[in-house]
């Protein structure tokens, strides 16, 4: 009865923790971390032999300011791990809330630590004032970071940490992440009840829905959990076309891999094909009336409770939230994912969430650093298989065992926390095993394939396929392009301009009210209200960047 207990506990952490993970709605392909430390070679192989056993001979004390605080003891074990192989003690000057405001006016009045989790934005702003370590004088010193952000499936990705030509960042990257994508999801017990095939491109997949009204005609296939122009985006790109292809994203811009360039969808042709299939999906009662206004909770209520049978968004949801609602109702009820489907253009494409963390915290190191050489060599350290174990699984033998080269969940921490409330499970975890931690800036979540629903493991080898394959591409983050103060000042005014339009109509398109044959003269009142010049901007910052 226990060992159940403790699984049922250790599957809601893995839950917790994948939910953690994914609130930036990020996801990868499968990585191998770096062998080991010698292999890379090491800043201490390179200069000689450390003489204490040690990466750093003379102890060293290295304060980081960083978000979070609540969840990690800052004398516990992964901190004594880190000391223990490094010589530094890592004091954590850890801020539960409100970081950003609090780290902007440090920042404002160049008072920081040591180190410091930073956006790039941040770095965009005060790097050029000489506020922090330029990395790019200390390369010898981080061999083991060069080489991950330079390798060939990761140097098109990591080209946005450059400013002018110069490094002054630690980038949070990736060893392994469970691939989670925006993706198509359906009912798949329905399908094979009502004999109606997976689709394959997205004409199947209308006519599939169709069956599915027919066969259940007061249910709804389809709704959006974050309004009409999320919606819009999880379609947009994959029918062949683009714009809002983040989460939450707000404005049309977008990056189109054919032409090498960021466009403002709506303005170009192939936006007219989504127009068309999402009015389809209307006028056919496929879609919620109320997809326009939907709150999240009510969106997710109607998948949980079986009133749709299909949705548009990130992987994960299914074997997290919806299923186990639906199974308690039905035990064989299942939401399960759609491998990409080919368009109109006879395209098959789709999005898969950024690779690596960027665009979130990296830290970087105070320019007035006492030991810059020594510092630099310390945060190299978590880009080595020691340094990314300890700090994503903790200590060997005690948090962790490796089994078959892959580090598991020790069977102790099965039994240590069989007992603890699931409130507070997360927050323990985190505190003993290292998963999760504000610090491991080289993250492995590979742990979650040992406890997370099946379901999501398969759907993310299916992910990574697709990956592999080039039918899913990595999304672009225009967040991570370079503007000048003016091009900033005139982008809010262009955005704010043609979003007024867009928002007008763009319900009117999916409704009826407004018919899609009136595309170009919609094309035009954008175009009136500065379209093509924020394509202008956006690909001079893109010129810039490259």
């Amino acid at each position: 009865m226990k060992k159940n207990l403790a699984k049922r506990v250790i599957a809601f952490l893995c839950g917790s923790m994948m939910l953690a993970g994914l609130a930036g709605c990020s996801g990868s392909e499968k990585e191998s971390m770096p062998a080991n430390t010698a292999s890379q070679g090491s800043a201490a192989s390179q200069e000689g032999e450390s003489t204490s056993g040690k990466l750093i001979d003379e102890p060293l004390e290295i304060e980081l300011l960083f978000s979070g605080g609540d969840t990690i003891d800052p004398d516990g074990l992964i901190v004594q791990q880190i000391k223990e192989k490094t010589n530094v003690h890592l004091k954590l000057n850890g801020i539960p809330s409100d970081y950003a405001t609090k780290r902007n006016t440090m920042l404002a009045s160049n008072d920081i630590p040591d180190a410091v989790w930073c956006e790039l934005s941040n770095i965009k702003q005060y790097a050029p004032m000489g506020m922090f370590l330029n990395l790019s004088d200390y390369e010898e010193d981080m061999p083991n970071y060069m080489s991950l952000i330079n390798a060939d499936d990761r140097k098109e990705s990591t080209r946005v940490l450059y400013l002018e030509g110069n490094l002054y960042s630690f980038a949070r990257l990736e060893s392994y992440r469970v691939p989670v994508a925006t993706a198509p999801m359906i009912r798949t017990d329905l399908l094979e009840k009502n004999n109606i095939p997976m689709p394959t491109t997205f004409e199947e997949l209308f006519d599939a829905l169709m069956k599915l009204k027919e066969a259940y005609p007061d249910k709804y296939m389809l709704s959006s959990r974050q309004g009409t122009n999320y919606l819009v985006g999880q379609f947009a790109y994959p029918l062949g076309s683009g714009g809002f292809p983040g989460f939450l994203k707000t404005n049309p811009m977008y990056y189109e891999p054919n032409e090498d360039s960021y466009l403002f969808g709506p303005i170009h042709e192939n936006f007219k094909v989504v127009l068309d299939y999402l009015n389809r999906l209307y006028e056919n009662k496929l879609l919620d009336p109320d997809y326009a206004t939907n709150s999240e909770d009510a969106f997710k209520e109607k998948l949980a409770n079986g009133s749709l049978l299909f949705y548009y968004d990130n992987n994960s949801h299914a074997s997290q939230n919806y299923n186990p609602a639906l199974q308690q109702v039905d035990p064989d009820a299942k939401i399960n994912y759609i491998p990409p489907m080919e368009n109109s253009f006879g395209e098959t494409r789709a999005y898969t969430y950024q690779k690596d963390w960027l665009e979130r915290n990296d830290v970087v190191i105070n320019a007035k650093v006492k030991r810059p050489h020594d510092v630099v060599k310390f945060f190299d350290w978590f880009y080595t298989e020691e340094g990314s174990l300890i700090t994503n699984f903790g200590a060997e033998g005690e948090t962790y065992v490796v089994e078959d080269g892959k580090a598991k969940i020790a069977p102790a921490m099965y039994e240590k926390f069989a007992d603890t409330p699931k409130d507070a499970l997360a927050k323990t975890v985190y505190k003993y095993a290292g998963g999760g931690l504000s610090f491991d800036l080289y993250r492995n979540e590979s742990f979650m394939e040992e406890c997370a629903d099946p379901l999501f493991v398969e759907q993310g080898e299916r992910i990574s396929q697709g990956i592999a394959e080039g039918k899913i591409q990595y999304m672009r983050d225009d967040m991570v392009l370079l503007f000048t103060k003016e091009e900033q000042e005139e982008l809010a005014t262009l955005q704010a301009n043609t979003l007024t339009v867009f928002n007008a109509n763009i319900d009117k398109f999916i409704t009826g009210d407004r018919p899609v044959s009136e595309f170009d003269a919609f094309v035009q009142e954008l175009k009136d209200q500065g379209a093509e010049e924020m394509e202008t901007i956006y690909n001079a910052a893109y010129s810039r960047m490259k």
